[in-house]
């Protein structure tokens, strides 16, 4: 018996010294995450808002201006984006809100339009060296598989509908719709004199107002052609490195039009 007890008594006092450690080796970056998504999100409503089903139907049911509410999705339905009110099949528009607080919430499906990213074709991603043609200073030109980093301009890759309404016309889309794809650009292939060009417009934006990127060689050296406007005029050529950059700095090659 006495030594059924000493022995209950050695296995606690173990227990005790190893739980402090065991806590201890949880990384406090997991207790982060947990907590991340157990986030809530609050939208504080700048105007009344209608609430919405997943349809964007609505029954003219409103809740007021200055209410706040926690949402916990953020989804585009037609090309208005939609708060979905905590654990129910409810929703209020995007515009209708104000300021938000707590995580940020991602889009759960494609805005209208969205085909999706663009992937840039792998021998022309890397980092190449232009010298502008207009300010005479080394620039660097950053090409990844969905994003071109030109002097600090690096749109998110998307490809458009071809039958996705009117581009020109934004005044037909929410401002949401028009915010969550700010720093978007509707990008497509085109040749254009022999180059395969990738072609990067601002989304929503005429075409013509944008930059083209092309693979080619000039001097026995790859390049990236820099294009501009409706005829994909050359506006600089961009080199592997700066020294060859520097080189060829304001040279016109004769199969390229300026």
């Amino acid at each position: 018996m006495k030594l059924s007890r000493k022995l209950l008594m050695v296995s606690a006092a173990a227990l005790l010294s190893i739980s402090p450690v065991v806590a201890a080796s949880i990384p406090s970056s997991n207790v982060q995450a947990a907590a991340s998504k157990n986030a809530t999100t609050t939208v504080l409503l700048k105007r009344n808002a209608y609430i919405y089903n997943s349809k964007g139907k609505t029954n003219k049911k409103a809740i007021k201006k200055g209410r706040s509410i926690n949402v916990n999705q953020l989804k585009a339905i037609g090309t208005k984006l939609f708060y979905r009110i905590n654990n129910r099949k409810q929703y209020v528009k995007a515009a209708n809100v104000g300021k938000l607080t707590g995580r940020k919430l991602k889009l759960v499906n494609k805005l209208p339009g969205d085909e999706g990213l663009f992937n840039v074709p792998k021998d022309m991603q890397g980092t190449w060296y232009y010298i502008d043609s207009y300010t005479k200073k080394p620039e660097k030109l950053v090409i990844g598989q969905n994003v071109i980093n030109n002097k600090g301009y690096k749109p998110e890759l998307h490809v458009m509908n071809k039958h996705f309404g009117d581009k020109t016309n934004l005044t037909k889309w929410s401002r949401a719709y028009r915010d969550a794809s700010r720093d978007w650009s509707d990008t497509s292939l085109t040749k254009v004199r022999g180059i395969n060009y990738v072609q990067v417009i601002k989304w929503g934006a005429v075409g013509g107002d944008g930059l083209s990127y092309g693979l080619h060689k000039e001097a026995g050296q790859p390049v990236i052609v820099i294009g501009t406007g409706a005829k994909t005029w050359t506006q600089a050529v961009a080199w592997k490195t700066p020294e060859l950059a520097k080189e060829n700095s304001g040279k016109h090659f004769k199969d390229l039009d300026y």
